[in-house]
């Protein structure tokens, strides 16, 4: 039962991510689709040239592509959430919108700095030319949104922590943390190369600034999953991604600054990400300000009596049954063997 439980909830993931993922590559080519026939129909009776209707059809891509990507990213996040309300998830379950402490955002605004200033330093040592490349896909993005700091800065990174710490979290969390933990940075990266590639279609996009947001986004996608599952919150990791997006311009100055090293910057985060893991778990009882639900307990509390009430009602069933037997008390009940004698 339980393998069935745990292929069911991985299934109902990979559906979560088809539906996110299918609209990035739908909607362009219905957008397309209605350029061609427009353009078809104006030219109708005429002799022209393939390669004059492509063109106009490219153009006329280029000029709406502002209004394709805000449909399909609309239909996607839309799409997702569906998948998530309609297998009846609880919106509190682990990585989603369930109060957490708020002490633990001092480590979050300092892991969030490091991760974006080591990220831009590894795609900066695979060659500066690369991180250019990459840049220029940012600006382009940025260019077509016509610089929309409410979108670029809060929407975009908001939907997305959503949809994959939030939706596709929830359901690999059930399967196993560990999956959770694994596969939802990878799903994240894959999801952002599809874009990408979709987007590449019909803007101008190296492969190798694909590949280099690929690995940013498997970077990142790793310190927002665990970031989501340490607080068991999909808010904390919305608000990192946030800030990174707020402050990634000052980084990539600092960054072309020099004045730090990338072997320094990936020990300092993987040392305060150990910090920010175990503090809770190694002091959290004794010291309740390091618990990753303080001061929210009653919260939490009636949180996994909803997800898991079933099991731990019988755990503490049989805990109380024990208890009783050991104080001298009269048992609930009397095994055969005792009977016998």
């Amino acid at each position: 039962m339980k393998i069935l439980k745990a292929f069911g909830f991985l299934l109902l993931a990979a559906i979560a991510f088809v539906a996110f993922v299918y609209p990035f590559d739908a909607v362009p080519v219905h957008f397309e689709k209605q350029a061609l026939e427009i353009t078809e129909e104006r030219v109708s009776g005429s002799e022209v040239d393939q390669s004059y209707i492509d063109e106009s059809v490219n153009e006329a891509m280029r000029e709406n592509l502002d209004t394709v990507y805000r449909v399909a990213a609309i239909i996607a996040c839309a799409a997702a959430l569906a998948v998530f309300l309609l297998s009846m998830r609880p919106p509190h379950d682990c990585g989603g919108l369930n109060l957490f402490n708020p002490f633990a955002l001092v480590l979050v605004a300092a892991i969030s700095v490091l991760a974006s200033l080591t990220v831009g330093l590894l795609i900066k040592g695979y060659g500066s030319d690369k991180a250019a490349e990459l840049n220029a896909v940012i600006k382009s993005v940025s260019d077509m949104l016509q610089n929309d700091e409410l979108i670029l800065i809060v929407l975009i990174p908001a939907a997305l922590e959503i949809v994959f710490r939030g939706v596709i979290m929830s359901f690999l969390e059930k399967v196993h943390p560990v999956a959770a933990i694994l596969l939802c940075p990878v799903l994240y990266a894959a999801a952002i190369f599809a874009i990408v590639a979709s987007y590449a279609k019909y803007a101008p996009v190296s492969r190798t600034a694909m590949y280099c947001a690929v690995c940013a986004a498997f970077c990142m996608g790793v310190v927002m999953t665990l970031i989501a599952w340490r607080l068991r919150s999909v808010i904390p990791a919305v608000l990192s991604h946030v800030f990174i997006a707020w402050s990634s311009a000052r980084v990539q100055g600092f960054i072309d600054g020099g004045s730090i090293r990338l072997l320094v910057s990936a020990a300092a985060l993987v040392v305060l990400l150990a910090v920010f893991m175990l503090l809770p778990r190694l002091l959290g009882k004794k010291v309740r300000i390091f618990a990753y639900d303080f001061p929210f307990e009653k919260h939490h509390a009636k949180m996994y009596d909803w997800l898991y009430g079933d099991s731990k009602k019988s755990r503490r069933k049989k805990k109380k049954a024990s208890d009783t037997d050991n104080k001298g008390e009269r048992p609930l009940s009397v095994p055969d063997s005792k009977k016998a004698k």
